[in-house]
């Protein structure tokens, strides 16, 4: 406690303006704006069908048929003691693996502090979301501070996380979004601090290890980034030296994923590690540039008989074979595009302000788009790994700026490093061209001749 207490005196007073300024944002956002996906259906229509009028109402309550659809999950395990994420609404009790369990089960623990308080659902998760939303503000000035030791970039980069517009939007949903991020940015720091310690600190690793279970099971976009932290770990200590990492680091799969895979194994009878719901992402990554109507490529699926998984996987290889340059520019630039076009979410809003959103996600990725190419410093370097691993990881599959925005944090410390080292350079020529114009004025007076009288 005293160790938090010391650090969180050590924070900037700029970065507390930061925070409560971004505090009052989300507060006046949760309450003052309502966005298309939060517009209740029409009372008229209730009568022509019930079901899907409820189903639509949940929807706008929730803010979105995945998130309406997690909230039945978390209330299901709730009631009954079954885990299932029934996709297809069929309102009955339904046990599958479609959806890795870390979102249900933290909302399973923010529906109960609910229930507890006599609140409302939405009203607990819209609560715990700013929490962790100020909280991830706070963890990417501290990422790149510690990473970095410059105030100016972990404030910066604060800033620009802070004045994004998707988290004032999905910090009203139930959705992954604002937990996932937050373990990710606090796991990422956790990893950093165990790198950076000359002794061998076990806890640190361990907690390390567990938020970052957490946050793939959350949502296992960046699972495959754990490979980034192994060789960041054996480059420092050999593989000997690895292997007490190696060690403590299984106490989080131990801890989070394992019961997963075992509850998969017993009630499903088959063995999966996250979810079983990736065949769809591969599938509707596998249209470029959308050119083909999908329903002719689900058409030409069923005649062939294949799954989705199957079929994508297909059309890639016929793709490359037959048009390489179409196929090779819709995986590289044309769903790094798709990925981060817009800032996600702002489609639900008409305001004229928002403009400013669209205008700061173009400055924010171009900035950091430029600097992972100039710049090599070595902890740079490991935040664009990072950033250029995800997209490529991303792009094999649907690519939409809903998971572009996972890896904002990252873009957002890129660019504000970027930003420093271009002031640096400035204030250094400047320094320089001074410096040199002083010497040449006090050159010039000493062989300037005298007058004679």
């Amino acid at each position: 406690m005293n160790v938090i207490k010391t650090k969180l005196k050590s924070v900037p007073i700029l970065m507390w303006v930061i925070l409560s300024v971004a505090l009052v944002a989300h507060i006046l956002f949760a309450t003052q704006t309502q966005g298309y996906n939060f517009i209740p259906p029409d009372p008229s229509t209730k009568a022509a069908d019930p079901a899907e009028y409820d189903f639509k109402l949940h929807t706008a309550i929730y803010g979105s048929r995945d998130a309406y659809l997690y909230a039945k999950t978390a209330h299901q395990l709730m009631d009954t003691g079954v885990y299932g994420f029934d996709r297809e609404h069929t309102g009955e009790i339904v046990k599958n693996a479609i959806v890795t369990p870390g979102y249900p089960l933290f909302l399973v623990g923010v529906f109960s502090v609910a229930k507890l308080f006599h609140m409302e659902d939405m009203t607990a998760v819209t609560i715990v979301n700013i929490i962790l939303s100020l909280s991830t503000i706070l963890l990417v000035y501290l990422i790149g501070y510690r990473l970095f030791e410059k105030k100016f970039i972990g404030i910066l980069a604060a800033l620009f996380y802070a004045t994004y517009f998707p988290p004032l939007h999905f910090a009203k949903m139930a959705l992954t979004e604002i937990p996932a991020i937050f373990f990710y940015c606090l796991s990422l720091y956790l990893l950093i601090k165990a790198y950076q310690e000359t002794v061998f600190h076990k806890w640190t690793h361990m907690w390390f290890s567990v938020t970052f279970c957490i946050a793939i099971m959350i949502r296992p976009v960046l699972a495959p980034l754990i490979l980034f932290a192994i060789v960041l770990v054996v480059i420092k200590k050999g593989i000997k030296g690895s292997i007490p990492v190696a060690l403590t680091w299984l106490v989080g799969p131990i801890l989070i994923i394992l019961p997963w895979v075992i509850r998969n194994y017993v009630s499903l009878g088959e063995f999966v590690l996250f979810s079983t719901n990736s065949g769809n992402s591969w599938f509707a990554g596998a249209n470029p540039f959308n050119l083909t109507d999908t329903t002719l490529l689900y058409e030409d699926m069923d005649r062939k008989g294949m799954s989705e998984q199957a079929y994508a996987f297909h059309l890639m290889k016929k793709g490359y074979l037959e048009n390489f340059n179409l196929w090779f520019s819709w995986f590289t630039v044309g769903k790094t595009y798709e990925l981060f076009k817009i800032p996600d979410a702002i489609y639900f809003y008409q305001n004229s302000y928002f403009g400013w959103f669209k205008l700061q996600n173009k400055i924010l990725l171009i900035i950091a788009f430029i600097s992972a190419i100039l710049f090599r410093n070595k902890r740079f370097v490991c935040l664009v790994v990072i950033f250029i691993g995800y997209i490529g990881l991303s792009n094999l599959f649907l690519t939409i700026p809903r998971y572009g925005y996972y890896i904002i944090p990252i873009a957002c410390l890129i660019t504000s490093f970027g930003i420093y080292q271009v002031l640096s350079y400035v204030w250094s020529t400047g320094k320089q061209g001074w410096s040199w114009y002083r010497t040449y004025q006090a050159s010039k007076k000493e062989i300037q001749p005298k007058e004679t009288k």
